[in-house]
């Protein structure tokens, strides 16, 4: 639990924020607890028909020194071991400290080891040290045995299996000496297979488990140096501070997840108990500590005196109790009651965010919001570990904490546009003021210059406007052709002014291709962009919705829509809109010009109609015109081309006059039908930027290229 407190809790440092950055917040916190349970879901075991599974019945035998001989201990009696007990070993020890014996025997068939000659013994994670022996052969270690211990508890076992010491079709032993002090335990599924096999599952428990908690201390550790130097420079923010001292304390705390794997390890005697006391124990008071004064200076909330006190006695009387615990089995049985020092800490900051809710600090929204993945990811840790004992399943701090940072660079960078955006205004203002002492200064002809400075910043402002309107517009557009199971695509756009009126869009999901649409919206300049922006979200939203409706339904419903949003203005749009399942492609028209087909066989390209010419219906966001369009169903085959694209393609003229025609584009498909759909389209760009040379573009050019795979 406090290692998803520690780590989640960043998300909270911002001042004041909108209710659009809160909105965005929600919106990230829940997708990023689905994405961690998803994760948490997916880390189980391979499945591999080259296993043995070690699933079945160990024994076991215990003493209190760990230094007797293999065939000593062989010669105990041996207890049967439900498998459920794996988890909680140390209940087989007397006194729940001492060296337990886990023994399991299995044949191994010689054509196993023919499919497989190179095999790993995969154990999981054994808490707290081992040794591990293959028909009395030693094959493997992990952690220290007393009197220096130190537990492996998040290191995972895989051993090699040294072929000659394999009894073929015979029954083979394993045998593993585990060091326990009240706690031991051996997780996950043991299983012997190929090395190749074990590798994998080794690599993905260790990423999940050991890797991802390395690469978050290390993003804390930057983020905590970012901070103190923000802090140096800015002495009165003093939530810089805690902030930073947050981030490295809480990936010296992460520390207890890799440790073991890293080098200082090796170069250092590092003593278990003191490791524990600090890293493991006395971090988290400190961590609690800060936060609330964190939280304090970020709210700017005013804390009495006696709630002080208290804070501090929370923090010293549990690391003095912990300082003097004299052994690891007495800091084991006193954790639970050291754990009740911290519950006072987090209601209290509980407290806090609510009381900064109530009295309406923007801040404290945003806190709040932090709370939510805080307590659902802790519930979820203390369920799965401590109540189930479900061992194998990872912790899931490390796995959002991408998100956590993701979410801080958006804080930190919306304070420096406000910051910047406060700054320009600033400048503006004061520049109209001696503007306006300049005035009234002035002659006649100074007047006369005055209204130049204004026309000039009205053009300044009708610029940037454009400017402005054309990266939003921009941010609509898809980014890149989508490669998918069934279709591969390729396109080129070429706006004629800065606000576009063509419209294209990819459905995807999933990897699978559900539709195209492409759409050429009537006249130019922001009234064209407006429509085009308000009809990519209808055409989006109507299409991903009815699903089960006929094409033709959904775009007589898309046309309603616009026709009601877009108001008073008078634009108009023709389009084509595909539904794809697979291979079969639904088809509808609305006034554009002509889907293209051609024939991955004989490359012949004809355009896409019925024999009635009923797919082809009236323009969209005309009141009073009914949309009349029907669908056109047909299916492709792999090597097919379809060609969507507006006019401006076929409509442009070169320097002589001449139009780029439509015989121009079917040869350029003939031709090029053997190329990936992305390579047809480059192709048929630069035959259209060769062909218009400098002359500009009248309208906008838009070209798809679909190709079945």
């Amino acid at each position: 639990m406090l290692h998803t407190f520690l780590i989640l809790f960043p998300i909270v440092y911002s001042r004041e924020q909108s209710m659009e950055q809160t909105n965005y917040f929600i919106k990230l916190f829940v997708g990023s607890i689905a994405l961690l349970l998803l994760i948490a879901a997916s880390s189980c075991t391979l499945s591999s028909s080259d296993k043995i599974n070690l699933s079945g019945t160990w024994e076991y035998t215990y003493s209190q020194k760990g230094y007797e001989s293999i065939q000593t201990v062989l010669a105990k009696d041996f207890y049967p071991l439900p498998p459920t007990s794996l988890n909680s070993l140390s209940i087989f020890l007397p006194e729940k400290t001492g060296f337990l014996w886990l023994k399991y025997t299995v044949p191994i068939e010689r054509s196993f080891i023919i499919q497989n000659p190179q095999l790993a013994l995969y154990l999981g994670r054994i808490t707290m040290a081992d040794e591990t022996y293959f028909n009395g052969v030693l094959i493997g270690s992990e952690g220290r045995f007393p009197p220096n211990v130190f537990s492996a508890w998040n290191k995972f076992r895989m051993y090699r299996i040294p072929q000659e010491i394999i009894k073929y079709n015979e029954f083979n032993t394993i045998l593993i000496k585990i060091y326990i002090d009240k706690e031991g335990s051996l997780t996950g599924k043991p299983f012997i297979a190929s090395i190749s096999t074990a590798q994998q599952q080794y690599a993905i428990d260790t990423f999940i488990n050991s890797t991802v908690n390395l690469v978050a201390s290390g993003i804390m550790l930057i983020a905590g140096i970012y901070h103190i130097i923000i802090w140096l420079k800015r002495k009165k923010e003093t939530e810089s501070l805690y902030f930073a001292l947050l981030n490295i304390l809480g990936a010296i705390y992460l520390s207890n997840f890799y440790l073991y794997d890293t080098f200082l390890f090796n170069a250092f005697t590092i003593d278990w108990l003191w490791f524990q006391k600090i890293i493991a124990n006395m971090l988290i008071y400190s961590i609690g500590y800060i936060i609330c004064n964190f939280i304090i200076s970020l709210l700017k909330l005013r804390e009495y005196r006696i709630f002080q006190i208290l804070r501090l006695l929370l923090l010293i009387v549990p690391i003095v109790w912990i300082l003097i615990i004299p052994d690891y089995s007495e800091l084991y049985n006193k954790r639970l009651y050291l754990q009740l020092f911290i519950i006072p800490v987090i209601f209290y900051i509980l407290g806090l965010v609510v009381l900064s809710v109530i009295k309406k600090n923007p801040a404290g929204r945003i806190v709040i919001f932090g709370m939510i993945p805080l307590f659902t990811t802790s519930l979820f840790d203390i369920i799965i570990h401590s109540v189930f004992k479900m061992y194998d399943f990872p912790y899931l701090a490390g796995f959002g904490f991408p998100l956590v940072i993701l979410s801080i660079f958006f804080l930190l960078a919306s304070r420096f546009a406000s910051s910047l955006t406060e700054v320009e205004e600033l400048n503006l203002h004061l520049e109209d003021k001696v503007k306006q002492r300049t005035a009234e200064l002035q002659n006649a002809n100074q007047q006369l210059s005055e209204t130049l400075s204004q026309l000039r910043e009205a053009q300044y402002i009708a610029e940037r406007d454009l400017k402005m309107a054309t990266y939003v517009q921009t941010s609509f557009y898809p980014k890149a052709a989508p490669q998918t199971k069934y279709w591969t695509t390729g396109y080129f756009f070429k706006p004629a002014a800065a606000v576009a009126g063509d419209l294209y869009d990819f459905y995807v999901k999933n990897n699978e291709l559900h539709g195209v649409g492409i759409f050429d919206v009537s006249g130019h300049g922001i009234a064209s962009g407006l429509v085009t922006m308000l009809a990519k979200t209808i055409i989006f939203h109507n299409f991903s919705e009815h699903i089960s409706k006929k094409l033709h339904e959904v775009l007589a419903i898309i046309n309603n829509q616009i026709i009601k949003n877009k108001g008073d203005i008078e634009n108009y749009l023709t389009g084509i809109l595909l539904r794809i399942n697979e291979y079969i492609v639904e088809y509808v028209n609305a006034g554009h010009v002509d889907l293209l087909f051609c024939n991955g066989a004989t490359g012949t390209v004809i355009p896409v109609v019925d024999e009635k010419n009923q797919a082809k219906g009236m323009f969209l966001g005309i009141p009073d015109l009914p949309c009349e369009a029907h669908t056109l169903r047909f299916k492709v085959k792999p090597g097919d081309i379809l060609c969507l694209y507006t006019d401006g393609i076929t409509e442009a003229k070169n320097p002589k006059g001449e139009m780029f025609g439509e015989n121009r584009l079917y040869s350029l498909i003939e031709r090029n039908k053997m190329l990936g759909a992305e390579d047809i389209a480059e192709t048929i760009q630069k035959a259209f930027i060769a062909f218009k040379q400098d002359a500009p573009l009248t309208d906008d050019a838009t070209l798809i290229i679909l190709k079945a795979k």
